[in-house]
């Protein structure tokens, strides 16, 4: 984007490691120079250049960083988003992940322990979501559907209680579920609704 050659040099200058990562943004020139200062880069260099160079790029301008699904993370990205968060100097950034509390609790990932030394030290919030009603996924369907029609809503009351009923709701098992109807044809989508 427009920003482009300000992160990019932004990069060059303080996160050396980590550009030599994304080979695509360097000229073929550049390249091995920056493979060399690459190798060996220690996990503190490399998460130490990330907090620099998210800091820098935001100095101008609010960076909203979204990572889903974080229990498929491994310990690295568990690493930089807990150094992140624990950095006290000033940046622009807001770091917002997704994961399911009830998979994670109580487990060996790295993300559980970090999120729990994160909550008791004030460096991130915690929003748990929680189950939608039959209204909510009602509502999500409107927005799958064009042209809705009055007489649509019958068709779709037996569809938002099966899958209220095969879900408890769970927005990430609503659409799976949904999908899968769509997918195998045992729902689809006519004139008048689902």
């Amino acid at each position: 984007g427009a920003d482009g050659p300000r992160a990019l040099g932004i990069l060059e200058r303080h996160a050396p490691a980590w550009l030599a990562q994304i080979p695509g943004l360097l000229v073929a020139s550049r390249q091995e120079t920056f493979l060399r200062l690459a190798q060996g880069a220690s996990q503190t260099r490399l998460l130490n250049e990330l907090a620099l160079a998210l800091e820098l790029i935001t100095k101008d301008r609010l960076l909203v960083l979204v990572l889903e699904d974080l229990l498929w993370s491994d310990p690295s990205t568990v690493a930089a988003i807990a150094t992140l968060a624990r950095r006290v100097e000033s940046a622009r950034l807001v770091l917002l992940g997704t994961y399911r509390k009830s998979a994670l609790r109580g487990s060996d990932h790295p993300l559980w322990s970090a999120r729990n030394e994160l909550i008791v030290h004030e460096r991130c919030t915690e929003v748990a979501l929680g189950p939608w009603s039959r209204t909510d996924i009602a509502t999500w369907l409107d927005t799958r559907l064009e042209n809705r029609t009055p007489a649509s809503a019958a068709h779709d009351s037996v569809l938002v209680e099966h899958l209220h009923s095969a879900t408890a709701g769970n927005p990430l098992f609503v659409r799976s579920v949904f999908d899968e109807l769509v997918a195998t044809g045992a729902v689809q989508l006519t004139s008048g609704g689902w």
